[in-house]
């Protein structure tokens, strides 16, 4: 088969780097021809490059959609594609049409959450055109996704669950713990709860600010800190100063390695409003860390509450703190979680798996 990956790569997050991680597995467990096309030359395109395989980017910077969608289609004549495995709203308009243009080319879409299916009406309504009559099968990070879209009236014959999986062994740590504390002037007594992803509203990071405000005022020495970048950075800044906690609350930005900066952390919590399968939770149980998070999306599916980690309701700030602190005051709770947690993320979602589940839905769609 020639298989064409296909997404935005606009960003760096955590669908960019599962998409990362399968390609890389893909290229370990198979001998299909894999080529990948990107509309952006950021992170994501760099990394493809330095694999050995071919990358185009389409910049869809100085490209108009008709143009995107011509050059797509004419990418895929020339490479001779089998099958398009596409990762996003943008990307599953553009090869939806293209490949209607090409005769025999299957296509794939991966909903990595919500997103644009729960969006504005217009989104909504290319998506559900695109998922009835253009693409061949819809992978869904998660159970609960998968029923959602059937509840949209989305074709059930077409969907299929492959949850997202990492690598424990592959989570190489390039930075000491201690000496990262050392650097943001944390003390060795701080309690420190941090998260890695975009800063945006679907995030809840208003939760995250008062569940540390409440902490403190229980009395517990506490930091917050905060791996990622987003267009509402600002706005919890000055929310976190309205709080009177600025000084408890580290924005530490963008990380390339953000792995490292998770290994700090006494706690990962996460409250979104909606989610996938987060790739940093389940790096963070990797890590045997803490998990406290809302319990949204699939996060139910990869946590047992307290088992292998803790589930608060979603919006609910006073039972993120009261999570927190109970594994505050608790630490044979906590290490029982830990303990669990890292379990789980290498038993029931490793990357081999999910690598190994979507060729054999590749294989099904062409043969």
């Amino acid at each position: 088969m020639k298989i064409c990956i296909f997404i935005s790569g606009d960003l760096w997050g955590g669908a960019e780097a599962q998409v990362y991680q399968l390609v890389s597995r893909l290229l370990d467990i198979s001998s299909h021809d894999i080529i990948v096309v990107t509309l952006n030359k950021n992170e994501l395109y760099q990394k493809f490059s330095e694999l050995p395989i071919a990358t185009i980017c389409l910049n869809e910077r100085t490209m108009s959609v008709k143009e995107l969608v011509f050059s797509f289609r004419n990418l895929l004549k020339r490479h001779k594609v089998n099958l398009v495995h596409c990762h996003g709203f943008k990307e599953n308009f553009i090869a939806g049409l293209s490949t209607f243009l090409v005769r025999g080319v299957k296509l794939v879409r991966t909903h990595h959450g919500r997103g644009v299916v729960s969006g504005s009406r217009v989104k909504r309504l290319i998506e559900n055109i695109n998922a009835k009559y253009l693409t061949d099968k819809l992978i869904c990070v998660s159970h609960e996704l998968k029923n959602y879209l059937q509840s949209l009236g989305y074709p059930k014959n077409k969907i299929v669950t492959i949850h997202n999986g990492i690598d424990c062994q592959q989570l190489i740590l390039t930075k000491d713990r201690e000496m990262l504390l050392n650097q943001y002037g944390i003390d060795q007594n701080t309690f420190v709860i941090g998260t890695a992803s975009r800063i945006e509203a679907e995030k809840g990071y208003q939760f995250l600010l008062s569940a540390t405000n409440s902490l403190i005022n229980k009395g517990v020495n506490v930091c917050l800190f905060l791996v990622g970048d987003g267009s509402l950075s600002e706005t919890y800044k000055r929310e976190a100063a309205k709080l009177g906690i600025k000084d408890a609350v580290i924005f530490a930005g963008f990380k390339q390695d953000a792995i490292n900066y998770i290994n700090m952390f006494d706690v990962f919590v996460m409250m979104s409003l909606n989610e996938g399968i987060p790739i940093a939770l389940i790096e963070a149980m990797c890590l045997s860390k803490t998990v406290v998070s809302s319990a949204v999306g699939g996060i139910p599916e990869v946590i047992d509450s307290m088992k292998n980690g803790i589930l608060v309701p979603s919006g609910d700030a006073d039972a993120c703190a009261d999570a927190i602190y109970d594994v505050y005051k608790d630490e044979i709770l906590r290490k029982s979680l830990e303990d669990e947690a890292h379990l789980k993320a290498q038993n029931s979602f490793s990357a081999d798996t999910c690598a190994t589940e979507t060729l054999a839905l590749y294989e099904r769609v062409i043969y």
